[in-house]
């Protein structure tokens, strides 16, 4: 797998029992219910944001260049 692919991978932890986040359940079948709950609320919230998700970000010219160039 990939660094970009390892960014995205989806995590759940049961912090009661597992406070360092060492087991990821998002793979365990028994967790698929709760696992698209979760992502429903998560859509709905970026929804809410007008947050299009980190695959659609464009990269930005950091301000400072971006000033430089409006005074050229």
């Amino acid at each position: 797998s990939s660094a970009a692919s390892d960014v995205y991978k989806r995590q759940l932890y049961d912090i009661k029992k597992d406070p360092f986040e060492m087991n990821n359940l998002a793979d365990m079948k028994k967790y698929s219910k709760k696992k698209a709950e979760l992502t429903m609320e998560l859509q709905k919230w970026m929804k809410q944001q007008n947050d299009t998700g980190a695959d659609k970000d464009r990269p930005r010219a950091p301000k400072n260049k971006q000033k430089k160039a409006a005074n050229v």
